[in-house]
């Protein structure tokens, strides 16, 4: 389902927007950024059950946007086992 409809943009800010987002046409450009901006997460509403009490104190909604930190193993070493022959290689 499409809307038709006409509004007034500043050109400046529309060219600005068409150069980073590589695109061609205006509508094009529109469509990238509202569609970019309705993915984001919804933030207030967290705080919102953060100030009633519900939620732990220490939980960041903000965790999930960044890697995860990589757990290391204390003496790993892969590929390293004794007694293992490797294959000659093919001719």
């Amino acid at each position: 389902m499409t809307l038709r409809t006409n509004i007034v943009l500043d050109p400046k800010l529309i060219a600005r927007a068409m150069k980073k987002a590589g695109t061609r046409t205006m509508r094009e450009t529109i469509d990238i950024a509202l569609r970019e901006y309705v993915s984001k997460p919804d933030y207030d509403a967290l705080l919102k059950l953060a100030a009633s009490g519900t939620i732990d104190p220490a939980y960041d909604p903000k965790a999930a946007d960044r890697p995860a930190a990589r757990v290391g193993e204390a003496n790993a070493a892969y590929g390293a086992r004794k007694g293992v022959r490797k294959r000659p290689a093919r001719r």
